[in-house]
């Protein structure tokens, strides 16, 4: 991690008093940027400006769903998505149940893994 990010990251907290609501927005970010990362990567790859191999290739799919997962569940607990429950979802305000974010992880995955083997 860069020196501007570990100081971004560390100015989360300042900002946003409630620490869940820090860390739901903190790995919003993260994700944000690795799945940045790994679609510019892929692109690379795909246009063949750059060859690698299976392994690698599988360690790029893996880590655009992990970073796609975790950024569409972060966004959904921020209410920048809809939401599949009918009442407002408030970070500070309830728990998140393990369920709820199963539900979200299984909703983020579905596709994404086909859809680069697809292209790759």
């Amino acid at each position: 991690m860069t020196t501007a990010l570990r100081r971004l990251v560390a100015l989360v907290p300042a900002l946003v008093p409630n620490p869940q609501a820090a860390e739901v927005l903190t790995t919003w970010l993260l994700a944000s940027l690795r799945m940045e990362l790994a679609l510019l990567m892929a692109d690379a790859v795909l246009n063949e400006e750059v060859a690698i191999g299976p392994k690698r290739l599988y360690a790029l799919n893996s880590m655009l769903v992990r970073a796609a997962q975790d950024f569409g569940a972060c966004a959904s607990l921020m209410g920048l998505t809809r939401s599949t429950r009918p009442e407002p979802v408030f970070l500070a305000a309830e728990p998140v149940s393990a369920a709820y974010i199963k539900e979200q992880k299984e909703l983020a995955e579905l596709g994404i893994g086909d859809w680069f083997k697809a292209w790759a």
